[in-house]
C-alpha cells in the first residue's frame, strides 16, 4: 500500500512538473523564448545600455560670446531659451569660471544703495547654474555626483543660504575633477 502511494505521489509530482513547464509556470529567469518577459529584460538592458553612451562631447559655442562667459554675455532666460533651440551656450570647460563666479559672489557684502539686492543678484546666478547644469550635464553621464552639487548650490542661492557655498563649490570642484 505504501509503494502505491509513493508510486501514486511520484506520478502526480512529475506531472504536475510537466504541466506547469508547458504552461510557462516553470521558466528559467534566463531563459527569454517562453515568454514575451524576456523581451521585456532585453530591452531594459539595452535601455541601460544607451544611457551609459555618451553624446560627442561639444568643444565649441554654436553662439558667438567673443572672449566673454556666457554669464558675462547674456541674460540667464536667454541662455536657456537658446540651449532650448539646441544651441550650445556653455562649454564643460567654463566650469571653474563660473564656480568661481558664485564662489566670490557668495562671500561678498551687499552693496549698500545697489538697485538690486543681493538676493535678487542670487537668483541671477541660481538661475545661470542651472542654465550650465542644462547645458552640459547631457554630455557627463559619470559626473553625476557633480552635477548633484551643483543643483545644491543652485538651491542654496535661490534661497539666500550664502554660508555653505564656497565649501560646496570646493566639493563641486573634487567631483569634476
Amino acid at each position: 500500500m505504501k509503494k502505491a502511494l509513493l508510486a501514486l505521489g511520484g506520478v502526480v509530482l512529475t506531472g504536475g512538473i510537466l504541466g506547469m513547464s508547458f504552461l510557462g509556470g516553470d521558466t528559467d529567469p534566463k531563459d527569454t523564448t517562453n515568454t514575451g518577459e524576456g523581451e521585456e529584460s532585453v530591452e531594459a538592458v539595452k535601455n541601460e545600455q544607451a544611457e551609459k553612451t555618451t553624446l560627442p562631447v561639444p568643444t565649441s559655442r554654436t553662439v558667438d560670446i567673443g572672449s566673454n562667459k556666457p554669464w558675462e554675455y547674456m541674460d540667464a532666460q536667454a541662455i536657456i531659451e537658446q540651449q532650448n533651440k539646441g544651441e550650445v551656450i556653455y562649454l564643460f570647460a567654463d566650469a571653474e569660471a563660473i564656480e568661481n563666479s558664485i564662489s566670490g559672489f557668495s562671500t561678498s557684502e551687499p552693496v549698500e544703495g545697489a538697485p538690486i539686492t543681493k538676493e535678487d543678484s542670487a537668483k541671477s546666478w541660481a538661475n545661470y547654474l542651472q542654465g550650465f547644469i542644462q547645458g552640459t550635464e547631457k554630455y557627463y553621464p559619470d559626473k553625476k555626483d557633480y552635477f548633484l552639487k551643483l543643483s545644491e548650490i543652485k538651491v542654496d542661492l535661490e534661497n539666500g543660504n550664502f554660508s555653505e557655498i564656497p565649501q560646496k563649490i570646493e566639493q563641486a570642484k573634487l567631483l569634476r575633477n
